[in-house]
């Protein structure tokens, strides 16, 4: 989604220089992120991430291509959303889906996201969850978790090729 933004421009004179503002990414920004934006923090998970799978079909070109999401029930008990979409690399994994904020689907109206906040909705729900990624014959493994201080962390679990 295309996000507008206006900048406003500031004449001044005989003035010191200004300072941008700065961000203290802590655990309670962290939880307001990834928690305090959604009203119920069970479909939210399932709304961005699925959201995200079809962002990544419309960028492949598998519009027509159905996401798999997999709902937990007594005999699997996990939850999962997967994507035939363009993957990401492990520079992708490590500075776009895990930076708040970051994205690559604001400059254009086709792509739902925008934000940079979708892929960490899990973390409303849970303080953990696996992500796999395949991309350009690699596929990876990570964890998303928690660390001691409560800040999401990234954890690389391993990778193989693959001809997926």
């Amino acid at each position: 989604m295309k996000i507008n933004a206006n900048v406003d421009v500031i004449e001044r004179g005989g003035v010191a220089a200004g300072r941008s503002f700065t961000v203290n990414f802590n655990e309670k920004l962290a939880r307001m992120l990834s928690k305090g934006i959604y009203q119920n923090v069970i479909r939210a998970p399932i709304r961005e991430l699925a959201c995200n799978a079809l962002d990544s079909h419309r960028a492949a070109g598998k519009r027509d291509t159905p996401i798999r999401v997999h709902l937990p029930n007594s005999l699997e008990p996990y939850f999962e959303v997967q994507d035939e979409g363009v993957g990401l690399s492990d520079d992708g994994i490590y500075n776009l889906f895990t930076c708040y904020g970051g994205s690559d689907k604001d400059h254009n109206n086709e792509d739902i996201g925008g934000f940079g906040l979708g892929s960490k909705a899990p973390f409303a729900y849970t303080s953990s969850f696996n992500v796999t990624s395949v991309f350009q014959g690699v596929k990876r493994h990570y964890v998303m978790h928690k660390d001691a201080l409560g800040k999401p962390h990234v954890t690389p679990m391993g990778e193989s090729a693959t001809s997926e």
